[in-house]
């Protein structure tokens, strides 16, 4: 048997009639844990190819729907939806077009006209997305180089005004300005038509996309420093596992906000995690903190069954503005700079939604300093959408770490991320 039939075979038996057997609907497979168990010797290259193959669907009964991490790394997880007997993958239509025509209409009719009719006035659209929804093998180049042209604009009526991420890569980001009727696009491929982050340096912005994509790129080996390292122990940590235990006993999470034993724990995080020290911060009165949160229930319910990774791009600028009066209306600490005591109390009320922001790491991951320079409400919309894209990117390897350790949610997976790329770029 040929060695990728063997890889085929493997995988077949070991992860997706398991899941099958269970009654799952889709599966996650990493290459690199493939590569391990079948006791291979530098063969991640014919792992991947394997794996990513159209035959693979074939054998399996599967369809490959996501595909994220290096193409050919151990880190490439690959999701599949385990077919029902007589179903076939859905085929990827050729009718005769060029590779390019073929992208760009792709993304027209998937993309483009569907944000038209929500209403819409801007779209990100990932090029891996692209590439691993019509089944392309080692095309980012193409999916990149027919969405950045000229004739993309003109085909679908849109304006290119801003691209970030590594070039012509499966995490190159384009966001679109969608033109109204009789509207032209304006010279400049990259004209910043509505930039999101007024007021900040084009340099800074630069850096936080590039420490980004860095962070996606090796979000496991990131992860594993913060592992290695275990910056929290005692009670830091055994307030934080504790709170979020008696959250998640409550069915919703607005069911903590009558809950005294929850609040007390919380306090008690909040304090350990640095929130208490005299003379530099404090905490308000215990139920003054209870009032606050009380008084912002109808708020939290609204954003209760809210998880980050699978927020729409339409959805996220809503969301982010919801989070951001929730944070603002808090009374937790008694100074007037709220962003960070405030994150760290939402985050342990809306886990799946709220990333922990503090100084040391968060701030200084995307600015290289831990003070607030800026409006506070900017500073938390400016870093927000990037947390959003991390979540987007990294939801296999989310999924894998969640219930470890200090991995307790996803927003806070991905801020162990950033705390071990800071301990490892940065200091």
């Amino acid at each position: 048997m040929r060695q990728a039939d063997r890889i085929r075979t493997y995988a077949l038996e070991n992860w997706i009639q398991p899941a099958r057997r269970r009654g799952e609907r889709f599966t996650t497979i990493r290459t690199g844990d493939v590569h391990k168990a079948m006791g291979l010797k530098n063969k991640m290259p014919a792992v991947c190819s394997a794996l990513k193959a159209r035959k693979f669907e074939g054998f399996g009964n599967v369809e490959r729907i996501e595909a994220t991490g290096p193409p050919q790394g151990a880190n490439l997880y690959l999701t599949f939806k385990l077919l029902e007997p007589g179903e076939v993958p859905r085929p990827v239509a050729t009718d005769g077009a060029s590779l390019a025509d073929r992208i760009r209409k792709y993304v027209l009719e998937n993309s483009i006209e569907p944000a038209r009719g929500r209403g819409e006035t801007f779209i990100t659209t990932r090029v891996g997305h692209v590439h691993d929804a019509m089944k392309l093998n080692n095309r980012h180049a193409a999916v990149a180089g027919a969405l950045k042209a000229r004739k993309f604009e003109s085909y679908a009526s849109v304006q290119l005004v801003e691209k970030w991420g590594p070039k012509a890569s499966s995490n190159l980001r384009l966001r679109f300005k969608l033109l109204r009727s009789g509207q032209s696009v304006a010279k400049g491929t990259t004209a910043p038509v509505d930039t999101a982050w007024p007021g900040t340096r084009p340099s800074t912005i630069k850096r936080m996309e590039q420490r980004v994509d860095r962070l996606i790129a090796d979000f496991d080996q990131y992860i594993q420093v913060f592992d290695e390292a275990n910056p929290f122990t005692g009670a830091s940590l055994y307030f934080h596992l504790r709170t979020i235990e008696a959250l998640r006993k409550h069915r919703v999470a607005s069911g903590a906000l009558d809950d005294d034993c929850f609040f007390v724990l919380l306090y008690g995080t909040l304090a350990s995690w640095g929130m208490q020290r005299p003379g530099l911060i404090s905490l308000v009165d215990f139920r003054d903190m209870v009032g606050s949160f009380v008084a912002q229930r109808p708020a939290i319910e609204s954003l209760e069954n809210i998880r980050l990774s699978r927020l729409s791009e339409s959805q996220m600028r809503g969301v982010s503005d919801g989070v951001w009066k929730v944070m603002d209306s808090l009374g937790v600490g008694r100074q007037r700079v709220k962003l960070v005591v405030n994150s760290k109390a939402l985050h342990h009320v809306l886990p799946d939604l709220v990333p922990p922001i503090d100084r040391a790491y968060v701030l200084r991951f995307f600015y290289n300093r831990g003070t607030l320079t800026s409006p506070e409400e900017k500073t938390f919309k400016e870093i927000y959408p990037f947390f959003h894209r991390v979540a987007q990117a990294a939801a296999p390897r989310l999924r894998n770490l969640l219930g470890k350790g200090m991995h307790t949610s996803e927003t806070k997976i991905i801020d162990n991320a950033i705390v071990g790329f800071v301990l490892a770029e940065l200091k």
